[in-house]
């Protein structure tokens, strides 16, 4: 089921053979070491760098004590954890047993991650039309938005906010339904926006023009709702010109 999904989304399968319950829990043993390692994993998979990559996987935990002994046989699986990585081609590009550290493995999957991207893009780029193509096709533009928004990130990093406002509308308009990286791209570019306006808010307000300051943050507040990186600052702010506006008001 895992490997049609892979093949139907032309996305590496990552498969995690795992336990769900301790033989501690059960046999009465004081140690499970096995299942000890299964859940450091799962803390390493809660990283946001491993989880950010593994989005462009088909993932599937597969629980080895009750699974299919043909499927453990097929992917060499002899204890838990094991991870593998089935390529395009439905062959095993790496097989790890026991646990992992993100950092250890980052460059191999990202290695990995980048020669199914040229693949896909290889196909995609065919003359030909058919089922495969027109997946590849359908890949290649998710592989563009991740692309595009990987570099706007970068430049909003660097303060360079008119060329990554340029990426993340290009992710954007390349109009994936239900794309990850086009949500996240929307929320940038909010973000994008209520910079700007905070900064002339604070202008304004270094200018003692209060009641222009306010609008322009009760606008981030009201109105940039996705932009939750600025609603703290305009928050404060709001709250450092509150006695100004008042006696203002007053007089």
């Amino acid at each position: 089921m895992e490997a049609e999904a892979a093949n139907q989304a032309m996305k590496p399968l990552f498969l995690y053979f795992n336990k769900k319950m301790s033989a501690a829990g059960i046999g009465g043993q004081k140690k499970d070491p096995e299942f000890d390692d299964c859940m450091d994993m799962e803390k390493e998979f809660k990283m946001r760098a491993l989880s950010n990559i593994l989005r462009e996987f088909v993932c599937a935990r597969i629980d080895v004590p009750s699974a299919d002994k043909a499927i453990l046989a097929k992917y060499r699986v002899r204890t838990v954890p094991t991870f593998v990585i089935v390529d395009l081609d439905g062959k095993i590009a790496w097989l790890q047993p026991g646990k992992f550290g993100w950092k250890k493995v980052e460059a191999l999957l990202i290695k990995l991650l980048k020669a199914s991207d040229a693949k896909v893009k290889k196909i995609a780029s065919g003359k030909e039309e058919g089922p495969i193509v027109e997946r590849a096709r359908k890949r290649a533009k998710e592989i563009e938005a991740r692309e595009e928004y990987e570099k706007g990130e970068k430049l909003y990093e660097t303060g360079q906010m008119e060329k990554a406002k340029e990426c993340f509308e290009k992710v954007v308009g390349l109009g994936i339904d239900k794309d990850w990286y086009i949500g996240r791209a929307q929320i940038m570019l909010e973000e994008i926006q209520a910079a700007k306006i905070y900064f002339e808010a604070c202008d304004d307000i270094k200018n003692k023009n209060y009641l222009a300051a306010k609008d322009k943050l009760d606008k981030i507040l009201n109105e940039l709702k996705k932009a939750t990186a600025f609603a703290d600052f305009a928050k404060e702010k709001l709250d450092s010109i509150k006695n100004k506006l008042e006696d203002k008001n007053n007089k």
